[in-house]
């Protein structure tokens, strides 16, 4: 039998790992909007900054989730990093661009700073 005490401290952990999750979905929402914009200098910061996030606190999940869980976590990270590529292509082209400076790995993709 789960005391008392036990389920309040689960349920306040799921509600931690919501809020976790939340928050690291937010600078993505956000990122995306900047990209769809057209806004792609303010896109690349907010979008890796998610990505970060939303890996981090998936990667804790995915050890607790099935198979299918985990695919959907791939396919979603898949494609914020398709996007963010995307936007980090376009911000390069500015000319004042800080992103100038970014090359492409030899698969033509960017890795975000750490």
């Amino acid at each position: 039998m789960v005391s008392v005490d036990g389920a309040r401290q689960s349920g306040i952990a799921v509600g931690m790992l919501r809020l976790q999750t939340t928050v690291a979905f937010a600078p993505l929402v956000l990122g995306i909007r900047q990209y769809q914009n057209r806004n792609y200098a303010d896109a690349v910061l907010l979008l890796c900054t998610g990505t970060q996030q939303l890996d981090s606190v998936l990667g804790g999940q995915a050890a607790l989730g099935d198979t299918a869980f985990r695919a959907r976590q791939q396919a979603l990270m898949k494609k914020v990093k398709e996007i963010t590529d995307a936007a980090i292509r376009e911000a390069k082209k500015a000319p004042d661009s800080p992103y100038q400076v970014w090359t492409p790995s030899i698969d033509g993709t960017f890795a975000c700073p750490q």
